[in-house]
């Protein structure tokens, strides 16, 4: 970050540092939420003795450049270890609470594997994460689906399914309550 913010001050890239697998390192919401305070408080202490910045600056500085980029199915693999639903969602209110998370990966699991499903398509509680991401955390972040494993399963677009689950205004059911798909209306495209 020192060198990235030498060359670019404060228009450098920002590091996100991404929750992974349980038995990881960075595996759960508060090992992720101490790295990046630690990695803050390194590049804080750098600009302060580098480049005589105040603590202040140097505080608003780190936090601005350095975050976290949270994974909604890599946080449900903790189901595999005996975790239950509630305990994923504990999880995602403490990074939410730490106010570090700047990115969001939205993707969906059955809590075994990193299957990258369409949001709706696991047990991972998209919604809830986002919806508690969204409650606590005082900065707005970005998220993007993560899906790739459905595009290379069934060699379509999990765009409908998404869209469907994030009860996003511009999409229209595509299957009724009991699962069967909705008959064709004319002017709605589902491709």
């Amino acid at each position: 970050m020192v060198h990235a913010y030498n060359q670019f001050k404060e228009s450098a890239p920002l590091i996100a540092l991404e929750n992974y697998f349980p038995d990881l390192v960075l595996g759960n919401a508060e090992g992720l939420r101490d790295v990046v305070f630690e990695s803050r408080r390194k590049f804080e202490n750098k600009l302060i003795k580098d480049k005589g910045i105040s603590g202040e600056e140097a505080k608003r500085i780190s936090a601005k450049l350095i975050g976290a980029t949270w994974d909604t199915g890599h946080i449900n693999t903790l189901r595999k270890s005996g975790y239950s639903h509630e305990d994923v969602l504990k999880e995602a209110e403490t990074i939410a609470k730490a106010n570090v998370v700047k990115h969001v990966h939205i993707n969906d699991t059955f809590g075994f594997t990193d299957s990258h499903l369409p949001p709706g398509m696991g047990n991972a509680g998209v919604n809830e994460q986002l919806a508690i991401l969204e409650n606590f955390s005082k900065e707005k972040f970005r998220a993007v689906v993560e899906a790739g494993a459905f595009v290379a399963q069934f060699k379509s677009s999990p765009h409908a399914f998404g869209l469907e689950s994030l009860n996003t205004p511009i999409y229209q059911p595509l299957f009724d309550d009991r699962g069967a798909l909705m008959p064709f209306r004319p002017g709605v495209d589902l491709t």
